[in-house]
């Protein structure tokens, strides 16, 4: 039950995954009253992306692109707010 002077959290986790769909990655975010928590994980729930740095991961939801046409109008945009 929610008491009006509980502090308020809300957490997801988005999947990293290459373009085969293999997990490589998964991004958590814990949003709180006063901020914000994020830490990255590896397949194997080992904290940390074991020296890889994020610029060498793929894009949320890259895995996706083929599905799409050739002639389809793909945008990019920051974060992980994948929207079917």
């Amino acid at each position: 039950m929610h008491t009006h002077n509980a502090p308020r959290q809300r957490s997801i986790s988005y999947n990293i995954r290459e373009a085969s769909g293999r997990l490589v990655a998964v991004h958590h975010r814990m949003d709180m009253e006063d901020g914000k928590q994020v830490w990255w994980t590896l397949p194997d729930g080992s904290k940390g992306l074991n020296g890889t740095p994020i610029t060498k991961l793929p894009l949320y939801g890259s895995e996706h692109l083929a599905e799409w046409d050739e002639d389809d109008l793909i945008v990019l945009v920051e974060g992980e707010k994948y929207i079917e």
